[in-house]
């Protein structure tokens, strides 16, 4: 008969060979179990990371092309400014420029119209020292002659002017007579002398246009002069 202590015995033992088995097998699974986790979790963080790296390859490609495209507009910029720069100088340059052709043809214009002001009263000075210097002095001249005969006396009149020289308004020579017309009248009175007189006067002032031109300063036309003379 089986001693029921040694089975006893043999079944605990058996029993915790089995409990041991069953623990290492257990064991065993969960190790499977907790390498294949951390290989899964070592994966995916790989993944991750590898994410990460591109999301960072590429942040910084965005980063390097938004740095660029500010360097460019900046620059871009930079030289509009620097254009815009030029162009503002060359029109401040071209207004001074006009502003000074303008100052140089008006100081010029006055300079010529000062040089033409002073020529007109340099000539005008000149040309009244002249009058004041020479001028001359044209009289109407009617001289009468009466040739006394014994039955009947004659009557002849000479018509023209009588110019003379003046200096300083002093006579510088003796007079000059210039007869243009003759005629003969039966008597000498006062209305034949004013007849023969407005003749003359129209003489001395065709004289004074005909010798002295568009100068008739130099003239100066004196009461008329009459001269009676007998044979």
């Amino acid at each position: 008969m089986i001693d029921p202590v040694l089975v006893g015995i043999v079944t605990a033992a058996l029993v915790a060979a089995a409990a041991v088995a069953i623990h290492r097998r257990l064991a065993r699974d969960a190790e499977d179990k907790l390498r294949l986790q951390i290989a899964a979790t070592n994966d995916a963080e790989r993944g991750t990371h590898l994410k990460e790296m591109e999301y960072l390859a590429e942040r910084n490609k965005g980063e390097v092309a938004h740095a660029d495209a500010l360097a460019q507009a900046r620059a871009a910029a930079f030289e509009d400014g620097k254009k815009q720069a030029r162009a503002e100088h060359q029109l401040d340059v071209s207004m001074r420029l006009a502003e000074q052709r303008s100052e140089l043809t008006a100081r010029l214009q006055s300079e010529r119209e000062q040089a033409a002001t002073e020529a007109r009263d340099r000539l005008r000075a000149e040309y009244e020292l002249q009058t004041k210097l020479f001028s001359v002095k044209i009289s109407p001249y009617v001289q009468l002659l009466t040739d006394n005969g014994i039955f009947k006396n004659t009557h002849e009149a000479k018509l023209g002017y009588q110019y003379q020289l003046l200096v300083n308004g002093i006579p510088a020579f003796q007079p000059h007579v210039f007869i243009e017309r003759h005629e003969k009248v039966d008597q000498i009175d006062q209305a034949i002398k004013d007849r023969l007189l407005a003749i003359a006067q129209t003489c001395a002032e065709a004289a004074v246009t005909t010798y002295l031109g568009a100068s008739p300063q130099f003239a100066k036309l004196s009461p008329g002069v009459v001269d009676q003379i007998a044979k």
